[in-house]
């Protein structure tokens, strides 16, 4: 590709006299900048692929490219749509068929987008700088990601202090989580719109399980895969290591939710407690779906 450019170069500037080798690289470099400069300028293209379906590929394929200057930082995909978050702090929401929907502003700079069944959940920052103890300030939108429609907003305030959100997803029955670097899993327990309240910004974050007590040892820690069946799937990491090994194929577990309730000194009914507020959340849920 040099080599091309080069002759190129030697074609368009033989009329203009002799260049010392020195001028002449020079100015094939800043050639080349500019070229590139105009390169990154172009937008982000989409590449969309069902696996299970039948028929020409032609037909199951869509691409699409975004206006000039606009990154994809995300992606997610549900039951009938996918969604992009953007440079430009949009959320493009597309069909699988690849009609383009919606174009909805995230009110913050983005930080991921998470999908599931039909709801598309981004997560951003409220503020770029943190709390004075280090805590991320961040917010929520649940969003259908069919019609665009803002089912839940609000402050993420599931944060433990001084620490960053590290995984967010859906549970098994579509109801949002994430998980700060402190290792404590956080759900939005809904509940059905009442004449009271708006259902559009229903909800509240409740603690679902603080993984601390479980770990043998201080730099232990547990990388999320899902929440299902009321259990954590996760990958146990030893010896203050981030991430799964990429090379081998990572040992999952469960972990039981359990929401950190108080122990009672007095009254020895904490374990049935714990079952009942969570039971009524996972009811709740049922009823926000149906």
């Amino acid at each position: 590709e040099d080599d091309d450019d080069d002759e190129d170069f030697d074609e368009e500037f033989d009329g203009l006299g002799i260049m010392s080798d020195m001028t002449r690289s020079a100015v094939k470099k800043a050639k080349r900048k500019k070229r590139g400069d105009a390169d990154s300028a172009k937008g982000s293209t989409v590449y969309f692929y069902r696996f299970e379906t039948f028929g020409k590929v032609a037909d199951k394929d869509w691409v699409v490219a975004l206006p000039d200057g606009e990154r994809v930082l995300g992606c997610a995909t549900g039951r009938e749509w996918g969604a992009v978050i953007t440079s430009r702090r949009l959320l493009r929401l597309f069909t699988t068929a690849g009609i383009q929907g919606p174009v909805i502003w995230i009110p913050g700079e983005p930080v991921t987008v998470v999908g599931r069944g039909r709801f598309v959940a981004v997560v951003y920052h409220r503020s770029l700088s943190p709390m004075q103890d280090g805590t991320q300030l961040l917010g929520y939108s649940l969003i259908d990601g069919i019609n665009g429609n803002t089912i839940a907003a609000g402050e993420l305030s599931s944060i433990s202090p001084g620490a960053s959100l590290t995984w967010a997803g859906f549970t098994d029955v579509c109801a949002l989580s994430v998980m700060d670097s402190d290792g404590m899993l956080s759900m939005l327990a809904r509940s059905p719109s009442s004449d009271n309240c708006s259902s559009d910004t229903m909800g509240h974050w409740i603690p679902m399980l603080d993984t601390v007590g479980l770990k043998k040892s201080t730099s232990d820690s547990f990388w999320p895969v899902e929440v299902y069946g009321g259990k954590l799937v996760c990958v146990p990491l030893r010896g203050g290591k981030e991430y799964p090994d990429p090379v081998r194929r990572p040992v999952t577990t469960t972990l039981p939710l359990r929401i950190p309730m108080a122990k009672g000194l007095t009254v020895k009914s904490g374990p049935l407690d714990e079952v009942s507020v969570r039971g009524n959340i996972a009811l709740n849920q049922q009823k926000v779906l149906n």
